[in-house]
C-alpha cells in the first residue's frame, strides 16, 4: 500500500506486483473505515481487474472505431466495481458505512482517475453502485462453476456463429463483377 497526495481516489496498479495507492486524506479516517477501502482494492487485485482492464484498453485502441468495443470496455469497468463492492459487502461490511465511504471518496474527486488504473470511484457509475450497495436483496455470491461453464459455452458458440457468417471472399471488378452505374 502506498499513500499519495497525487491521487483523488484509491486505485490499484499493476498485474505482477499490484500496488494499492490511497489518497492522503484516507489516512485521516478511522482504521475500520480505511479497511473498507482496502478490502475493495484487494478485491480488484484478487480478481486481476487491472490486467483485464488493460487488455480491454488494448482491444479498444485496436478497434477504436467500433462502438460496441467502447461499450464493452465501459461495462467491464462498471462490472469490476460492482463485483469488488459485492466482495466487500459479503465480507460483513455495513451497507450504510460502505456507501458513506464511497460518497466521501467521490467528494474528493475533481479530476478523472488515470485510465490505466482501477479506480474506486468513477463519477458515471456512482449512483448505480450506491443503489447496489444498499440493496439488501442483492445476491452477492460469485457465479458458480456451472454458470461459468454455461457463459463460456455461449461465448464460444457466439464466436463460432460470427466466424461462420464472416465472408472472406473478395470481389474484384473484372472477374464477372461489374461496377455499379452511378
Amino acid at each position: 500500500m502506498v499513500v499519495s497526495e497525487s491521487v483523488a481516489t484509491p486505485i490499484t496498479w499493476g498485474a505482477i506486483r499490484p500496488v494499492i495507492v490511497l489518497p492522503a486524506y484516507v489516512m485521516e479516517w478511522p482504521a475500520e473505515q480505511r479497511d473498507l477501502v482496502l478490502r475493495h482494492e484487494r478485491a480488484h487485485v484478487e480478481r486481476r481487474d487491472w490486467l483485464w482492464q488493460s487488455f480491454a484498453q488494448v482491444v479498444t485502441a485496436l478497434m477504436w472505431c467500433h462502438p460496441l468495443v467502447w461499450l464493452a470496455a465501459s461495462e467491464l469497468r462498471r462490472e469490476a466495481e460492482l463485483a469488488a463492492d459485492d466482495i466487500v459487502m459479503s465480507s460483513g461490511a455495513e451497507a450504510a458505512d460502505y456507501a458513506e465511504r464511497l460518497i466521501d471518496v467521490a467528494r474528493h474527486v475533481k479530476t478523472r482517475a488515470p485510465l490505466a488504473a482501477v479506480a474506486m470511484v468513477r463519477q458515471t457509475v456512482l449512483t448505480s453502485r450506491i443503489k447496489a450497495i444498499l440493496d439488501a436483496s442483492r445476491d452477492r455470491n460469485r457465479a458458480g462453476g456451472r454458470a461459468r461453464i454455461i457463459i463460456t459455452l455461449v461465448a464460444v458458440a457466439s464466436l463460432g456463429l460470427l466466424a461462420a457468417c464472416h465472408n472472406t471472399q473478395v470481389y474484384r471488378i473484372g472477374a464477372g463483377v461489374k461496377a455499379a452505374a452511378s
